[in-house]
């Protein structure tokens, strides 16, 4: 009896402890970590584990001043699904523009019929071009417009090596590359996942690059924008995470399609200026 006493007041102990985690990393100092827990890898488990029909995104991943609206995409040809993805895009960043709403907030909340015929951002993009000539919405990813307003949050498989790596940031930093070679790259054995290079890129890379170039003074990591930014002599010099791994994508280094996903959710995010796809 003395013995389920004790496993009571553990189990009560380790509840309460729980609840207050929960809440720290909700409101407090990790509320960027709780985010990317519950919303990001909550949507990809079930994209992996669960049938359409029972997908639903947390309440915890939609603010409680706008609930996104909840969409059905049945078709899976890869012309048909781009260009009806396409214009829950556009319709997500007008009712931003005509609201004046430019707080990050979700929009759609798209079920999907799964086996969709790999659709990529580049697809997307192309619909953009062919039909809205760029009117409505810019993706300069993919020569669409001048500025980047599409953000392709969709997992996928990297296989790449450090010198794609020093490429890539080389050609995506501004105001001039900072002339890197594969020697000022992290080993990347281990990095097989998108989410896994952008973290990688933003904590492991510029480790190594400031540690490789005398005159740096230092660096950080812009966790809104994801954007690298580095103090050499009297310059700063900054690459944007999603452009490099657009850069890289477009080289065929790394495959982001939709594909078996069952829920997607397509928001406003506000600090990039820009519509964002997850799943």
């Amino acid at each position: 009896m003395k013995g389920l006493a004790l496993n009571v007041v553990w189990a009560l102990i380790i509840a309460i402890a729980s609840v207050l985690v929960f809440l720290l990393l909700v409101t407090g100092f990790f509320k960027n970590v709780a985010n990317w827990f519950y919303c990001d890898v909550y949507i990809k488990i079930v994209n992996f584990f669960t049938g359409s029909e029972m997908a639903s995104i947390p309440d915890i991943c939609k603010p409680f001043y706008q609930q996104p609206r909840i969409e059905s995409i049945k078709d899976t040809d890869n012309k048909i699904f781009s260009r009806k993805l396409s214009a829950y895009i556009i319709a997500c960043w007008q009712d931003a523009e005509t609201r004046g709403f430019y707080e990050s907030h979700p929009c759609y909340e798209l079920k999907l019929s799964g086996n969709v015929e790999n659709v990529s951002e580049e697809n997307v993009t192309y619909i953009l071009i062919k039909e809205d000539h760029c009117r409505s919405i810019e993706n300069s990813d993919y020569g669409c417009g001048v500025n980047n307003q599409i953000i392709w949050s969709i997992d996928g498989d990297v296989s790449l090596e450090e010198e794609n790596i020093s490429d890539a940031i080389n050609n995506c930093t501004t105001p001039s590359s900072l002339s890197l070679d594969e020697t000022m790259i992290p080993s990347v054995v281990g990095i097989k996942t998108k989410i896994q290079l952008k973290n990688f890129l933003a904590n492991d890379v510029p480790v190594k690059i400031c540690a490789s170039l005398s005159q740096c003074n230092g660096w950080e990591y812009n966790n809104s924008t994801d954007e690298v930014s580095f103090s050499i002599d009297s310059t700063i010099y900054s690459y944007k995470i999603d452009l490099v791994i657009s850069y890289l994508e477009k080289e065929g280094l790394i495959r982001s399609v939709i594909e078996d996903q069952k829920i997607l959710l397509v928001e406003y995010n506000g600090p990039k200026e820009a519509v964002e796809v997850i799943g």
